[in-house]
């Protein structure tokens, strides 16, 4: 992915990436937006823009067609659940399905993380300890690791049979700090 986007800047521009730039596109790449997209960002920028018009050259339109590639926000939140739930990279194949479900509307973003990852086949074959699957629940909601006081109580909770994971989890979607995990993708 480095290297492509070094590409772009030398072939698109004419020059070296930037640091900050480079770091962005990688971030945003990493985040589950695919070649086409940078490749977009770099041929409508108002750099690209500039060379096209200094050269007299009339500058065209790209026109995206995943559905990874139509909401930033979401492509990022549907990529952490592969990492932060299922603790690995997304697939291409998988992203753009989840992403497809999102953003046709078949599915919240909630329903996609419970009945695409929550209760994957994939993450039950995990066997996660409580302790385990609790820490993963924090990391994948609150974008935090859990506080030694949270932590126990729902380690005890669970232990007693009182709450379910299902319990858990429904919960940490209600919660404030999730609203803002959502916020800061631009989810609703």
């Amino acid at each position: 992915n480095e290297e492509y986007i070094k590409v772009l800047y030398r072939t698109m521009f004419g020059r070296e990436a930037d640091e900050g730039g480079l770091n962005d596109w990688l971030n945003q790449m990493e985040n589950g937006m695919s070649r086409e997209y940078v490749y977009r960002g770099f041929a409508q920028s108002p750099e690209f823009s500039n060379l096209c018009a200094g050269y007299g050259v009339i500058r065209g339109e790209v026109t995206l067609t995943a559905y990874r590639d139509q909401n930033a926000g979401a492509t990022g939140f549907i990529a952490r659940l592969y990492t932060k739930m299922l603790g690995r990279s997304y697939d291409d194949a998988g992203l753009e399905y989840w992403c497809r479900m999102y953003l046709t509307g078949q599915q919240s973003i909630e329903e996609v993380a419970s009945h695409g990852f929550l209760h994957s086949q994939e993450l039950l074959n995990q066997n996660l300890s409580d302790k385990e699957f609790v820490t993963r629940m924090y990391q994948t909601f609150l974008n935090r690791e859990p506080d030694a006081e949270g932590l126990q109580y729902w380690l005890t909770k669970l232990k007693t049979g009182e709450k379910t994971r299902d319990n858990l989890v429904y919960g940490f979607t209600l919660s404030r700090e999730f609203a803002n995990v959502k916020q800061a993708y631009g989810l609703p």
